[in-house]
């Protein structure tokens, strides 16, 4: 900045920075320079540079994790740059908001930051968390608290009643990420246990170390008539959860979870309860006291035993001695003839079609006469009833017919992450299915079983997203904000220096076949510095409104 119009040959004139522009050398003095006999001035030592802006991050709401304000960073004077919603948000209004470099002492508030209409870039745009979708805890057994979380946000992974902790596991802390999927561990579980039944005279069971949710059967042992019972695991009736999963039984002093005696032998409980076999806190066996409520707190520790029960699907098992039944012992000797003739049908096991898909029963190890259950395993759903079968004296095993089994599909577990995919649907107990890396991801194939349990199994392929190749843009657009970015992710494109942008910048994201995005409208500025002058020269008049990458001829003027 000069005042040097009007200077006389002899006279000094003062020079300065202009707005927007600094010495090279900080606390530079202002120079002078001297107007000369032959009409020149003097050399002087003052050199000027755009003044720097400072960090936009650092402004205000700027400073929200929201917020991706990178491409302001390092500008000078009269450079532009584009803010736009951090990854894992998305704009609420218009995608960018196109700022300018004024780095002047009146704007510095906002870091010398000016929006388009010249006001102080005080306020980001709007942009609001992403919600996660990817990754939700599906797993047997696990609960959670992660629906409807967004970015940045965190939630609980625990266990649900029927299931306990082990080895030490806790619930678990897992965090939305910007890519819309969760990240945590699964806490190690495993299935509570129900006891085994405490039965009435003949009847039998398949009940041993069954699992929270699987079934069993109860039938009518040698000598006894009637019709099989089925029964499931599940939660004690008298159980209810609160917030930091005790387990809480209301009672009656003396009769703790219906019974009478929690004893190893079950003794004194009723045909509906389990054998509980728990040393449980809080409950003694005193059978003659007056019941009075009571409450039982069971820990985590006890879940095996206290929380679940087996509980009858219908009518239960009542068998009836069957009237001069020939195969009864009459002896002690009998008995133990008997005894010895145990696995006597046992080679005939897949000729009685024992050995079918989806079957399970007790018949091996039966000696002659007495009888065992046919049923479906675990995973496999029954068509009618269970099958009372027997073992021959002729070393074959017989019975009215096999069950029909049909498995079960599996419902949690499936392959879930960023980029996979899978083809897991309808996948049934025994039966595998594949996860791989979608359109746009890389990743090595994984097999998943599905298990009895009704959960897949497996390791989800890790998918890397493919990087989307350059934008290939004239010199009018600047791309900085593509630049490197991968399946699945944003950027913005706006006006390079030297364009203006009329109305917003464009939103772009890169997909599996490459960038998606329009042009934003970008229009040359006209060149107002600089323009060739003076008496020596002969001026094109276009060189008066070029704008950006414009030229015009400048010669020596006649004479010269």
């Amino acid at each position: 900045s000069v005042d040097c119009p009007g200077t006389r040959t002899g006279e000094d004139c003062s020079l300065s920075c202009q707005r927007g522009f600094e010495p090279v050398l900080p606390g530079t003095a202002p120079g002078s320079s001297e107007c000369l006999p032959d009409g020149s001035f003097s050399d002087h030592n003052l050199s000027c540079v755009p003044t720097a802006c400072g960090e936009l991050s650092a402004v205000g709401g700027f400073q929200s994790p929201s917020i991706d304000a990178s491409l302001c960073s390092g500008l000078v004077f009269r450079q532009s740059c584009s803010v736009m919603c951090a990854f894992g948000y998305d704009p609420v209004g218009p995608v960018a908001q196109p700022l300018s470099c004024d780095a002047a002492a009146d704007t510095m508030s906002s870091g010398g930051f000016i929006d388009q209409d010249g006001n102080l870039a005080l306020s980001p745009i709007a942009c609001t968390a992403r919600t996660c979708t990817i990754n939700l805890p599906s797993r047997r057994g696990i609960g959670h608290t992660c629906a409807g979380k967004q970015t940045g946000e965190t939630c609980t992974v625990h266990s649900v009643p029927g299931f306990e902790y082990v080895h030490g596991a806790s619930k678990e802390s897992w965090t939305c990420g910007p890519d819309g999927a969760l990240i945590g561990k699964i806490p190690t579980i495993a299935a509570a246990i129900c006891p085994p039944p405490l039965l009435s005279e003949g009847v039998v069971h398949t009940c041993i170390g069954k699992e929270f949710g699987t079934t069993c059967w109860t039938y009518c042992q040698m000598g006894y008539q009637g019709s099989p019972a089925q029964y499931e695991c599940g939660i004690r009736d008298d159980l209810h959860e609160n917030p930091d999963h005790p387990m809480i039984i209301e009672e009656e002093e003396g009769s703790p979870g219906n019974s009478t005696d929690i004893s190893d032998d079950g003794a004194g409980i009723d045909g509906d309860d389990v054998v509980d076999g728990a040393d449980m806190e809080n409950v003694t066996d005193e059978s003659e006291a007056a019941p009075t409520s009571t409450t039982t707190i069971f820990p985590y520790s006890w879940w095996s035993t206290a929380s679940v029960r087996l509980k009858p699907l219908g009518a239960q098992t009542v068998c009836s001695p069957i009237a001069g039944f020939a195969g009864t012992p009459s002896s002690a000797t009998e008995a133990n003839a008997r005894r010895l003739t145990a696995g006597t049908c046992d080679d005939s096991e897949a000729s009685a079609g024992l050995t079918e898909t989806g079957l399970s029963h007790d018949c091996l190890g039966k000696a002659v006469d007495e009888t065992c259950l046919v049923s479906c395993a675990d995973g496999y759903a029954i068509v009618g009833d269970a099958q009372t079968y027997a073992c021959s004296a002729g070393g074959s095993f017989f019975g009215p017919g096999i069950p029909t089994c049909t498995p079960n599909s599996c419902t949690t577990g499936a392959p879930d992450g960023v980029g996979v995919t899978h083809d897991c649907s309808g996948t049934t107990t025994g039966g595998t299915c594949t996860a791989s890396c979608g359109t746009g991801y890389t990743g090595t194939e994984t097999e998943f079983t599905c298990l009895a349990t009704g959960e897949l199994t497996g390791t989800n392929p890790t998918c890397s997203p493919a990087e989307c190749e350059a934008l290939s843009l004239s010199q009018a657009y600047r791309t900085t904000s593509c630049e490197g970015k991968t399946t699945g992710q944003e950027c913005i494109v706006d006006c390079a220096d030297g364009w203006s942008l009329d109305g917003s910048a464009s939103l772009y994201k890169c997909l599996a076949t490459g960038f998606s995005g329009s042009l934003p409208a970008c229009q040359a500025q006209p060149c107002t510095q600089g323009v060739p002058s003076g008496s020596d020269l002969s001026v094109d008049a276009a060189c008066s409104s070029l704008v950006m990458l414009e030229t015009c001829e400048v010669a020596c003027a006649d004479g010269y």
